[in-house]
């Protein structure tokens, strides 16, 4: 009896060991315009400005645009993040077009390591808005950023539903794991 028990323990063992090894082997295939076109339907009605969403009344970018105007020129990129996009492989970002601070962003890294520089990177873009925006309701959506990572991907979202659009994210990620 003792003896199974033993041999069961080193199967157990065994498993785990070969579960947990699996698990850090696991990457998402999401691309971050798939994420953007997920969080566009999450927007609820109520959250729509002038009778259009939060995704209409600003611009999109994205490095898998198909034209120019759609990307974010390097240009852009150093006045708008104060730096540049060499650690990110590819991205999608709206911007609002109007007075308001709301701006949603998606961005898979080349490497996972480079989480932290990019998240300061958005820390510093929230920062710049700050000073720029006068209305309060616009200052607490700032207050209220949420900049995260999960894997490669880092996303910042200033915006009246930070919870509903994380979630999105987070569950597009997810749902787009492959075992590499």
């Amino acid at each position: 009896m003792r003896q199974i028990k033993l041999i069961l323990y080193i199967v157990l063992i065994s498993v785990l060991t070969i579960v947990f090894v699996g698990c850090g082997d696991t990457e998402s295939n999401a691309t971050p315009s798939d994420i953007m076109a997920k969080v566009k339907v999450a927007i609820p009605e109520k959250e729509m400005i002038d009778g259009v969403s939060y995704i209409g009344s600003g611009k999109l970018y994205e490095s898998a645009s198909d034209n120019e105007d759609g990307k974010l020129s390097d240009e852009m990129i150093s006045e708008i993040y104060n730096s540049d996009f060499s650690i990110v492989e590819d991205y999608s970002v709206w911007i609002s077009e109007n007075d308001s601070a709301t701006e949603i962003g998606v961005f898979k890294l080349k490497e996972i390591g480079n989480a932290e520089k990019l998240k300061k990177m958005f820390s510093s873009r929230v920062e710049t808005l700050k000073i720029k925006v006068s209305k309060d309701e616009e200052i607490l959506k700032l207050e209220n950023a949420v900049i995260s990572s999960e894997g490669k991907y880092v996303y910042y979202l200033v915006t009246n539903i930070n919870s509903i659009l994380e979630e999105v994210i987070l569950n597009e990620i997810a749902h787009n794991q492959v075992t590499a």
